[in-house]
């Protein structure tokens, strides 16, 4: 069974562009899981371009139509870079269920 937490994720931008870098920092809980992780370069660009391509969503002078597809795309990158990414491991292990204890077993 999934238990539920709270995950504060602490995101700072470091560097100049072009090599700039996003720094993070994951709690889960209360529990640091990930401190001081960075993205590539590279992935630091993909989340820029994502982001901007997210925002861009509901821009315009009218009343934003989201697009399914287009969510979805953005959504299918998101998942992609996700499991590119370590701090995504230790968050999932946060919300794993303990090993049960052998002498209650």
């Amino acid at each position: 069974m999934a238990k539920d937490a709270i995950i504060n994720l602490s995101i700072d931008e470091a560097g100049t562009p072009p090599l700039s870098t996003f720094l993070y920092h994951v709690m889960v809980g209360g529990e640091v899981v990930a401190s001081n992780l960075s993205l590539s370069p590279e992935d630091s660009r993909a989340v820029r371009e994502i982001s901007r391509r997210y925002n861009g969503l509901f821009e315009g002078a009218f009343v934003p139509r989201l697009a399914a597809e287009r969510l979805d795309a953005i959504g299918a990158e998101l998942r992609e870079s996700r499991q590119r990414d370590r701090g995504a491991s230790l968050i999932e292990a946060a919300f794993a269920d303990p090993a049960p204890d052998p002498d209650k077993v």
